[in-house]
């Protein structure tokens, strides 16, 4: 929580995903890979320089962020008229499972 909380409020360094161009690169590139089958996705927000996305993957998740990444990247680096790295190499993943049962909650 203390890393993400540091994240967004980011001042310095690459806030590439301020522009909204790339942005929209982004988004559009998560809601296609959900409308291929290949994640589904419950929410995202872009922010500055990274993105929270809630997804539940077809396949491997680091399969699935190899090609988000290098597509992204490819395009984001293109529409930015510079080359290089875009996209941290690590990814910050959290899994986290949440079990609803309305019998036991009240119906939530």
């Amino acid at each position: 929580m203390e890393m993400d909380r540091l994240l967004d409020a980011a001042r310095t360094g690459p806030l590439w995903l301020r522009n909204p161009a790339v942005a929209t690169l982004v988004q559009n590139s998560l809601i296609h890979l959900h409308s291929s089958s290949k994640l589904e996705l419950f929410a995202w927000v872009v922010m500055a320089n990274h993105v929270h996305a809630i997804v539940k993957p077809a396949g491997e998740l680091h399969i699935v962020l190899k090609s988000l990444k290098g597509y992204t990247a490819r395009q984001a680096n293109k529409l930015l008229q510079r080359s290089g790295p875009f996209w941290q190499d690590e990814s910050f993943d959290h899994w986290f499972a949440m079990v609803l049962s309305s019998s036991r909650s009240g119906g939530i």
